[in-house]
C-alpha cells in the first residue's frame, strides 16, 4: 500500500475515470476550486482512499477474516487462471484485496442566482 501513496500515475489513472466537462473548466468559480483543491489520501492500517472534496473516488484494501466488507468473500470460491487452467483459490493461505471505484459520476451542484436576489434560487447540476 505504501507504494501506492509514492506513485503519482496511480492518481493519474484514477482522474483519467473522472472526465471533466468542459463547462467546468471553463467555469471560473469551479475551475478555482478545482485548482486549489488537490485529492488526498487517507490511510488506515489495512487500507486507503483517495479522496476529493469529501468524495472517496478509490479505495483499497485488505480484507480480514472478520471484517465487515462490502460482499462476503470469505465464503465465496475463489478462483485463479494460472497458465490456461482455472483452480481454486486457498484462502487460508492468501489475502483478499478490494479495490473500489464507487462513484460513476461526481454531481456538482452549481447555485443559481437571479439579479434580483442575493441568494440563490435553485442549483444547477454539472455532470
Amino acid at each position: 500500500l505504501t507504494r501506492i501513496l509514492g506513485d503519482n500515475t496511480v492518481v493519474e489513472i484514477i482522474r483519467s475515470y473522472f472526465v471533466i466537462p468542459q463547462e467546468v473548466e471553463q467555469d471560473p468559480q469551479l475551475g478555482k476550486i478545482m485548482s486549489e483543491n488537490k485529492p488526498e489520501w487517507v490511510c488506515w492500517q489495512t487500507g486507503l482512499e483517495l479522496q476529493y472534496l469529501d468524495t472517496t473516488l478509490f479505495s483499497i484494501r485488505e480484507v480480514l477474516p472478520r471484517s465487515h466488507a462490502s460482499f462476503d468473500y470469505h465464503n465465496m470460491n475463489m478462483m485463479v487462471k494460472q497458465e490456461g487452467n482455472w483452480t481454486e483459490v486457498d484462502q487460508e493461505g492468501s489475502a483478499i484485496i478490494e479495490i473500489s471505484l464507487p462513484q460513476v459520476t461526481v454531481v456538482i451542484n452549481r447555485p443559481v442566482k437571479d439579479d434580483n436576489h442575493k441568494e440563490a434560487i435553485g442549483y444547477q447540476a454539472v455532470v
